[in-house]
């Protein structure tokens, strides 16, 4: 028969379902086989008394998980009543850490990677191939404005060398190189068959062995009637003119080529009138000067008529 509180099988002689615990009185025969006549059972079925509760019933090993509880009277029937166990409380779960292995793991990396990249670059480029910065160029100093030569005083000092020792004058003021140079054309350098520096040696030897044989007079008088500064190349075309004034032919260009060797600074023109004891008057005389090397010189001077 089947229990008919939870239609589990109950064994034959069993007074309470195995499962439940409802008595047997309430279960039902079990259903006859199609084509067999349903037979009565003959057990005798024990009445329960009803003053006292059912034994409670012996679980089975395979229904372990359910717990059946005491019967308790009710209107002369005894039920078990299934106690559901209360739900075990869950541990509470510890707080989790903050993981900072992360960070470290990345910090680290990115260390080695510095380094490898520092390892590298000396080695393969090395201390002494890394690029250096580009040398400090001071800006190169102005270039110093040298002075204008004082022409009015170089004037008045050739007047005194004139009143006391003229001879000075070509000794040791008068530029030789300079008027060999000017003197050496280009006609004057194919003639002759020398170079130019082999002519200025021949020339300035042979003008210092002119003036060696002068006679030097001093003068009783000397005024300066012209001083002037000028610019050097004006000063080299005037000069150029003036010797084809006085019949002297000398190519302008070899004037300029001479002064530009000489490394002149600046130049002028001076007029002195001197006077000798024998001479009726004064006698203007022309000096071309110029200041090389911070000292000044004579480039040329000749009597001349043409001075005002």
């Amino acid at each position: 028969m089947f229990c008919g509180n939870c239609g589990s099988e109950i064994q034959t002689g069993d007074a309470f379902c195995g499962i439940c615990g409802t008595p047997s009185e309430q279960s039902q025969p079990a259903a006859p086989k199609p084509g067999q006549p349903a037979k009565a059972d003959s057990a005798p079925r024990p009445k329960a008394a009803a003053s006292a509760p059912p034994p409670p019933p012996s679980p089975k090993p395979h229904a372990a998980s359910a717990q059946a509880t005491a019967p308790e009277p009710s209107q002369g029937k005894t039920k078990l009543k299934k106690k559901t166990p209360a739900p075990a409380e869950k541990p509470a779960k510890p707080p989790k850490e903050k993981k900072s292995g992360g960070k470290t793991l990345l910090l680290l990396v990115i260390l080695f990677i510095a380094a490898g990249g520092a390892a590298a670059y000396y080695f393969l480029v090395g201390p002494g191939m890394a690029p250096k910065a580009p040398p400090i160029i001071p800006p190169p100093p102005e270039a110093a404005v040298k002075p204008a030569m004082d022409v009015k005083g170089f004037a008045a000092r050739l007047c005194e060398i004139a009143k006391t020792n003229p001879m000075t004058i070509d000794s040791e003021l008068y530029d030789f190189t300079f008027h060999a140079r000017m003197s050496a054309g280009r006609e004057t350098l194919e003639s002759s068959g020398y170079s130019m520096d082999e002519y200025v040696d021949f020339a300035v030897e042979d003008l210092k062995k002119q003036m060696s044989g002068r006679k030097y007079e001093k003068c009783i008088d000397c005024q300066v009637a012209e001083a002037r500064t000028m610019n050097c190349r004006a000063m080299y075309a005037e000069l150029a003119s003036t010797l084809e004034i006085e019949g002297v032919s000398y190519d302008p260009a070899a004037v300029s080529s001479a002064g530009a060797a000489a490394g002149l600074e600046s130049c002028g023109t001076i007029v002195l009138h001197q006077t000798w004891s024998e001479a009726s008057g004064p006698n203007p005389i022309v000096y071309f000067v110029g200041k090389a090397s911070g000292e000044p010189k004579v480039l040329h001077y000749f009597y001349s008529e043409h001075a005002e």
